[in-house]
């Protein structure tokens, strides 16, 4: 029994070792604003995001940031590379705490050619309740693919400062 166990072992060692060697690569994964997509198929990120400021300009502004709505997009764009063509993709927001939001799950078909792939474009409408380090967790077929960061900063202002948007976004 050791014996099979060291094998099994070995081939699951061997295969997390491998499993993006031959594919699916990312060629693009971030949050912006917004995404344009020209006739020609081509596709420009705006307003590149990795870190929203709350400010609040108040003299009873709370210690605790309240909820805040954010609209974002993520884009992912993947590359199929040697690998497979059907993928099982999940996308999950882990909070600064470590508690993990309701995620998207989807079947994603890579065709084509080594350099054949897809985009993913995901219009987010968040409402954030933590400051900190929020991250967006991209897992391809049970394996962590990447994750993309979210920086949220709560800033007070109080009595006497000058009033500022209240939400900025960077």
């Amino acid at each position: 029994m050791p014996e099979e166990e060291s094998t099994q072992a070995g081939t699951q060692e061997e295969r997390v070792r491998n499993v993006f060697q031959d594919g699916p690569y990312i060629n693009a994964a971030l949050l912006c604003e917004s995404l344009l997509e020209e006739k020609n198929g081509l596709k420009s990120a705006v307003r590149i995001i990795d870190r929203i400021t709350r400010n609040v300009a108040a003299k009873d502004a709370p210690d605790q940031m309240p909820p805040t709505p954010v609209a974002l997009t993520l884009f992912l764009r993947l590359k199929r590379g040697r690998s497979t063509v059907k993928h099982q993709l999940d996308i999950t927001l882990i909070k600064p705490n470590g508690e993990r939001a309701t995620g998207s799950r989807m079947s994603v078909n890579l065709e084509g050619d080594e350099d054949g792939g897809t985009d993913i474009i995901a219009k987010l409408q968040l409402v954030v309740e933590q400051e900190g380090l929020h991250w967006f967790e991209v897992v391809c077929d049970q394996f962590v693919m990447t994750r993309v960061p979210l920086r949220v900063v709560y800033l007070i202002q109080r009595q006497g400062s000058a009033a500022q948007p209240e939400t900025v976004v960077q």
